[in-house]
């Protein structure tokens, strides 16, 4: 019983840390950072803070993938009000701007390492190593590229999770900038396998 106390007051100790770095980071993160570093941020201490517990290691998949995005599926999904249309049709006819090979910059990305251990692969390698993993507690993350319209201030983004060979669930996530800063404001498009 003693050593469960004590396990209890560590684990009590780790999440106040993490908190309070989450808070930091979001004060302070995001104020240098291109546009799409940010997101890949925010998607990322997303995703381990929801599954920092239960994942031994966190993969992410260096290449973007090409996004779809139908402005009339999305106003249908979400029955947002008020939304430009022209807007939206924007970030809809940015998915014509898909570059094949495109990665992600992670030289700039240092912030979420200290929480989970997180693994950068190419293509090859995420491939292979999802194929081949026998951990359910590895998290293997793609990240599709970012859909901004005109003025930079909307994106949309799909990102799909795996912890297992021919398992994956997915969405997408529709994000606004707010004095310099991404907020996620909506999560659609829900895919489950």
């Amino acid at each position: 019983m003693y050593l469960s106390l004590i396990y209890l007051n560590k684990m009590k100790i780790s999440l106040i840390i993490m908190g309070i770095s989450l808070l930091c980071h979001s004060m302070y993160a995001q104020t240098d950072k291109s546009d799409e570093d940010q997101i890949l941020d925010l998607i990322l201490l997303t995703a381990v803070s929801k599954d920092c517990y239960y994942s031994d290691t966190i993969f992410v998949e260096t290449e973007k993938f090409k996004p779809f995005f139908d402005s009339d599926v999305f106003s249908e999904q979400t029955a947002l009000i008020g939304l430009d249309t022209t807007m939206l049709a924007e970030i809809s006819n940015n998915t014509k701007h898909y570059l094949k090979n495109e990665k992600w910059d992670i030289s700039s990305f240092n912030n979420v390492g200290s929480f989970a251990k997180i693994r950068f692969l190419d293509k090859d390698e995420f491939k292979a190593k999802n194929l081949n993993t026998k951990n359910r507690k590895n998290l293997f993350i793609t990240i599709s590229m970012p859909l901004f319209n005109t003025k930079r201030d909307h994106c949309v983004v799909t990102i799909i999770f795996s912890q297992w060979k021919n398992s994956f669930y997915a969405h997408s996530i529709f994000a606004k900038k707010v004095y310099g800063k991404w907020v996620i404001l909506l999560e659609f498009d829900f895919v489950l396998s």
